[in-house]
């Protein structure tokens, strides 16, 4: 009998093969000809490809398009998918990268002769595996020699009987996935024997050094399944392992699921080279393009890059489609080179928690802007659940002890800076960078909103944008738009903007010419920005909109039951907004509307929470920015900043941990320290009602 060793298999020379062509610019199993190209220039020579039937028949490279499929490429599906044809295929362009189909795969394996390809016909029925095969022939032209750079993948004896009654792939390998015993690993390892099997592969939990030397005993060749862990990789392949599956083909996976270790290696690595004095690098929201206040910030720095001529290098992580200003070069976040970007870079932007991961060098400074102002819903320690969440608190100090700048908008924000996220650094509280523009003649942005928009330039904008639930539905907006509309008059058009994570389903309401669909709007802010009146239910942006004068509504229909979900840092009715619970107590509130008494209770608002809305945050951080840059040795402590804390951020530490241990010991989830606390009355207060609750 033939052995996998013995055919002398040269794709298994590769320590590892790139899983759908190894996710060009973060995107996994995408199969793109880019994926592809970028692959091969990365130094793989072995390349799996996820094989597709169209509904007429051709052959494509896909991992599908069914709702399955679209939730691992991280698209929304489109039931219209489930028709897809070869042309609409070709022209679908995921990702924004070209389509590949059999015949191209063909070519490029011939432009990159130094290329194996693994293709996957694991997922499919028998007479579909057969229809795949005699397609895959008929676009590589029979090409012998072609056909012998090929692994191809089965699972069960129904695959493998198809594609061999078609042809004798000179190489074919058995999946045998996972297995519940000794026994099942058995028969499946011997079915692989029978069938003159090349290799096997298997899930990366089922591989021990037993299992990889019962398989190599058997002349097979072995792949795992998959792993995108360089550490563990490395592991495995001293096991005795030929080859690594791996989703990323520089085995990274991005911030959130990289191993910690893996990814503090690579700041290590990259920590070595020079510091670049005058790079800047941003991230929005983990790699989602241009918008929050690190915009706004990288507006102000280009401009004044251009009127000082500072020689600024401004890098923006972005796996989107986003257009950037001139002057901004991206790379995208699930990258190795975002790594060494962050590593050598002088300053750092971001609105969001750092992962784990992340390693600061001793002469960068870190930014965080946060992505939001006075937040409604409780945040970090003061939302109940994440006191005692290992991870949660693992990766809020490793970011948090690691800022240089936290940005604030009032001492509400500050304290709960301090308290809830343990910071102890220094704090600009000059206002969110992102509403700004929110203390401007909204002349200045409606214009370009309503052409966007097709809208009317003359009309009034009242925009309606609610938060999400936790099931991601339209349940709760239950608004009957149109009788809305009817009553605001001819003069007004409904905008309605569903929250980022629910966008996908804006499409399933009903739009006309006076109830349109603003959530095709990218910067939220813009949209705010240009708007007369806004309607929201439990978002913070009630609380950004102040900045503009302009009136804010509160629509909201299931206020205990969402107080479930996240409870409140205020009591909704003693907010300076107006509640309706239906349509025409929304509208009789707007009816009745009394700007006076309404600034009145903004005013007297903004004073208790502190507010600070100068309409200057941007230029305030991008003159701490530039003079960072001109100035090496440049001291924060002399700037307008909060101070670092000492004695009051140890009160708040030891306090959290005495609270922590007794949550734990007690289990009585209302022991958290900010139930009620009055968050920005002063510390003595604080610590009064710590003591309280600690039965002191």
């Amino acid at each position: 009998m033939t052995t996998g060793n013995e055919k002398e298999t040269p794709m298994f020379a590769c320590s590892y093969i790139a899983n759908g062509f190894g996710a060009y610019r973060g995107h996994r199993y995408s199969n793109t000809r880019q994926a592809y190209i970028h692959a091969i220039e990365a130094g793989y020579h072995f390349l799996k490809a996820d094989m597709k039937l169209t509904t007429d028949g051709r052959l494509v490279c896909s991992t599908g398009w069914d709702e399955a499929a679209c939730k691992r490429l991280g698209i929304e599906y489109d039931p219209a998918f489930l028709q897809m044809s070869y042309d609409t295929f070709m022209k679908w362009n995921l990702f924004g990268q070209g389509s590949v189909d059999a015949k191209g795969l063909a070519e490029l394996m011939r432009t990159y002769p130094q290329s194996y390809v693994l293709l996957d016909f694991k997922t499919v029925p028998g007479t579909c595996a057969r229809q795949m095969a005699e397609a895959l022939l008929q676009a590589f032209d029979r090409d012998e020699p072609l056909l012998a750079r090929l692994l191809v993948q089965v699972n069960n004896r129904e695959i493998c009987e198809a594609v061999r009654t078609v042809y004798a792939f000179p190489y074919m390998q058995f999946h045998m996935g996972s297995f519940q015993d000794r026994a099942e690993f058995e028969e499946k390892l011997a079915y692989a024997i029978e069938q003159d099997m090349t290799s096997v592969s298997i899930q990366k939990d089922c591989i021990t050094e037993d299992i990889v030397k019962k398989v190599k005993e058997r002349g097979l060749s072995l792949m795992l399944y998959s792993l995108d862990s360089k550490i563990m990789a490395q592991s495995y392949l001293t096991m005795g392992v030929d080859t690594i599956c791996t989703n990323y083909i520089d085995l990274y996976l991005g911030q959130k699921a990289t191993p910690k270790e893996d990814l503090n290696a690579l700041y290590r690595k990259f920590h070595k080279l020079p510091m670049e004095q005058k790079k800047i690098v941003f991230s929005n929201f983990h790699g989602k393009g241009f918008g929050c206040n690190p915009k706004y910030i990288a507006l102000e720095l280009l401009k004044r890059n251009k009127e000082e001529n500072l020689g600024l290098d401004l890098v923006w992580f972005n796996d989107g489609k986003d257009t950037f200003p001139e002057g901004i070069r991206t790379v995208p976040y699930n990258s190795e080179q975002a790594v060494r970007e962050m590593a050598t870079a002088r300053i750092l932007v971001d609105n969001q928690m750092k992962f784990t991961g992340f390693l600061k060098r001793p002469d960068q400074f870190f930014i965080e802007t946060w992505h939001g102002a006075i937040p409604l819903k409780k945040l970090g320690m003061d939302n109940p659940p994440n006191i005692i969440s290992k991870s949660y608190c693992e990766r809020m100090h490793n970011n948090f002890d690691a800022v240089d700048l936290l940005l604030s908008n009032s001492s509400f924000c500050t304290h709960m800076f301090r308290r809830g996220f343990a910071y102890e650094g220094y704090i600009l509280e000059k206002g969110c960078p992102r509403n700004d523009i929110l203390t401007k003649d909204p002349v200045l942005f409606k214009e370009d909103v309503c052409k966007m928009l097709g809208v009317d330039p003359a009309k009034k904008l009242m925009l309606y944008a609610p938060t999400f639930r936790a099931d991601k539905s339209l349940k709760a907006y239950q608004m009957d738009y149109e009788k809305v509309a009817q009553a605001m008059g001819e003069d007004w058009v409904l905008l309605i903007r569903l929250h980022p994570h629910i966008q996908k389903l804006a499409k399933n309401l009903s739009y006309n010419e006076r109830i349109v669909n603003a959530s095709t709007v990218p910067d939220m802010q813009v949209l705010m920005a240009a708007t007369d009146i806004l309607i929201t239910d439990y978002s913070n942006i009630m609380f950004e909109f102040m900045a503009s004068g302009r009136p804010c509504f509160l629509y909201a229909t299931d206020i205990e039951e969402y107080r479930k979900e996240r409870d409140y840092y205020f009591d909704l009715e003693k907010l300076p907004f107006s509640i309706a619970q239906t349509t025409d107590e929304l509208i009789g509130h707007i009816h009745d509307f009394d700007e006076k008494l309404y600034r009145e209770k903004v005013q007297e608002f903004s004073k208790e929470v502190g507010l600070n809305e100068s309409g200057h945050a941007a230029e305030a951080v991008a003159s701490i920015m530039v003079d960072m840059i001109k100035q090496p040795d440049y001291d924060l402590a002399k700037a307008d900043v909060h101070k670092k804390w000492e004695k009051e951020a140890h009160f708040y530490r030891r306090q959290r941990e005495k609270i922590r241990r007794k949550y734990q010991r007690t289990g009585n989830k209302n022991v958290v320290y900010t139930k009620q606390a009055p968050y920005h009355e002063g510390l003595e207060n604080m610590r009064d009602f710590v003591k309280k609750i600690l039965g002191k």
